[in-house]
């Protein structure tokens, strides 16, 4: 009779077995008697220790454990799986090259409940031709245990050990799989008198183990006792099936529903882009307000770029120089005369709303948001790191914020998160950033401003130095300093906190244990309150490797 079962249990550690309850603790040098017809032979040796393994025996040194030289070697002759009764004895060999006088430590590693087999001896000391040989007193019930040699330097070879007094057959375990995981290789193993509903985990192999690309054949399982067949591809999918009654010289086919381990959310640190190619006039709004406000940083209440000109002039002077000053402007008529000067009403106006629009115009393409989001599932943390470019210290971003991140089925992941930022200071950083490819910001104000002219033109009509001998030169340097300001103070004409609230999903590439590695999706966002979407795009992020 055959039962099957594929709930899917998520990994997590056995936890210790004590002295008192389990044969996996470790046992030496106790002293043991052997019956031979009517002589009592008393033997003294150290009975070969007991510890828990998760080792598959096939003869071959232990994977993972590298040899500490290329010369020193350690194998079990013959390799492969041994299979014994009850309660027999027999002698393992291993052969040891190049050989030299020196011992080989043994040990049984099983996880078999009331296993009451033991080693005659946990130290045997390597013949002249290289070889060394224990003697192992077979349990006396069923069971499934390895032997490991080892050598002073680290090298080592396990063999797998089978007992059962009713023979063995072959396990022929078939994948079901429906998820959309690429599993090139499959393992499966088989447990001894275990069940499905007794094992903490399915990613975990036990002694007898076999692999295979489409199906798994395990040989030389024990009959006649229940057996847990575990399958998994690498550490993503995974699944078992009880078998209870395999018999002996039968090869059985076990058919089992593999479930995928779920996506891990809690690990590791993604580097994260979010591009933005879809946009709605909310969106654009809210900049477009922005900018007005920038705008008006140099003209604020004046009729023209020449009234304010003057105003700003005048507000660098003080005293008797200020009144003589605003005398002058109003006698003269020195507004209309500077005026006179530009082709446009705002000229410096329009400069500093060119620059702001112009920024606003390159947040757009694949890469507009770049950051580092730290997987911990409700509670991930993202640190944005560039906005356009910019750095985001720079850009009026909080940098940090607190996102949640879910996983669904398929492999899909889903975020939740915000952005806040104060727009105009961004569309200033975006304008800073890109004067390294032709003038300043403050240069093309200088210019719009035309001071050398100003000062000439109130020269000119005044007839005389407005204030305290002050000539053209000095009008000349003080209408520069009135004007070198202006692009400094833009972003404090408006430090409203704009919150970008966003929806990411996407599917996840894997790698070990269902960790995230890439993820390929898009995102939405909304602004503030607003019930619809204002802007999206597409969302990419690949597991970040610190240089």
């Amino acid at each position: 009779m055959l039962f099957l079962s594929g709930i899917f249990r998520h990994p997590r550690r056995r936890p210790p077995a004590t002295l008192t309850n389990s044969v996996k603790a470790r046992v030496c040098a106790r002293p043991f008697i052997v019956l031979l017809g009517f002589t009592a032979i008393i033997l003294a040796g150290g009975i070969g220790c007991t510890a828990r393994s998760d080792e598959p025996g096939n003869g071959s040194p232990d994977p993972g454990d590298p040899d500490p030289t290329d010369e020193e070697t350690i194998a079990f002759v013959p390799a492969g799986m041994l299979t014994l009764a009850p309660s027999e004895l027999t002698s393992l060999t291993v052969e040891v090259s190049p050989p030299r006088r020196q011992n080989v430590t043994f040990e049984l590693l099983t996880e078999t409940v009331g296993f009451d087999g033991f080693l005659l001896s946990s130290e045997v000391r390597v013949l002249d031709d290289g070889t060394a040989r224990v003697d192992l007193q077979a349990p006396s019930g069923p069971a499934l245990f390895t032997v490991r040699a080892s050598l002073p330097e680290g090298a080592r070879a396990v063999r797998s050990i089978s007992i059962n007094a009713q023979g063995y057959g072959s396990i022929d375990v078939i994948p079901s799989y429906d998820g959309a995981r690429v599993i090139p290789q499959w393992t499966a193993s088989a447990r001894v008198n275990e069940t499905c509903e007794a094992l903490e985990t399915y990613f975990e192999d036990g002694q007898l183990v076999s692999t295979g690309a489409t199906r798994v054949a395990i040989t030389d399982v024990p009959s006649g006792v229940p057996i847990a067949v575990t399958i998994r591809g690498g550490q993503l999918a995974a699944g078992c099936a009880t078998l209870t009654a395999l018999r002996a010289d039968d090869l059985e086919e076990v058919e089992i529903e593999v479930n995928d381990h779920p996506v891990d959310v809690s690990n590791g640190t993604l580097s994260m882009q979010l591009g933005i190619d879809s946009s709605t006039a909310v969106f654009a709004s809210h900049f477009n307000q922005a900018i007005d406000a920038g705008s008006s940083s140099f003209r604020a209440d004046s009729a023209n770029d020449a009234a304010a000109l003057l105003s700003h002039m005048s507000s660098e002077l003080g005293g008797a120089d200020q009144e003589d000053f605003e005398s002058a402007i109003s006698t003269h008529q020195l507004e209309n005369v500077v005026q006179s000067l530009y082709a446009e009403e705002a000229p410096i106006t329009q400069v500093v709303s060119s620059l702001l629009n112009d920024a606003a115009s390159e947040i757009t393409g694949p890469d507009v948001f770049r950051g580092q989001l730290t997987l911990q599932g409700a509670s991930s943390q993202f640190l944005l790191t560039e906005a356009v470019g910019v750095e985001a210290s720079a850009s009026g971003f909080f940098q940090g914020s607190t996102w949640m991140v879910s996983s669904e089925s398929g492999d899909m992941v889903v975020l939740g998160g915000t952005l806040s930022y104060e727009p105009l200071r961004w569309l200033k950083a975006i304008a800073d950033s890109r004067s390294e490819e032709g003038p300043s910001p403050e240069e093309r104000i200088l210019e719009a401003a035309n001071c050398a002219a100003v000062a000439e033109a109130i020269t000119a009509a005044v007839g005389s130095p407005p204030f305290d001998e002050c000539d053209e030169s000095c009008l000349d340097e003080l209408c520069q300093d009135s004007v070198a300001s202006v692009w400094d103070i833009v972003p404090d004409q408006d430090s409203a906190l704009t919150t970008l609230q966003l929806g990411i999903s996407g599917r996840a590439g894997l790698y070990g244990s269902a960790k995230i590695e890439s993820l390929t999706g898009s995102w939405v966002g909304r602004l503030g309150t607003e019930d619809e979407t204002s802007v999206g795009g597409i969302a990419e992020a690949e597991l970040f490797i610190e240089e």
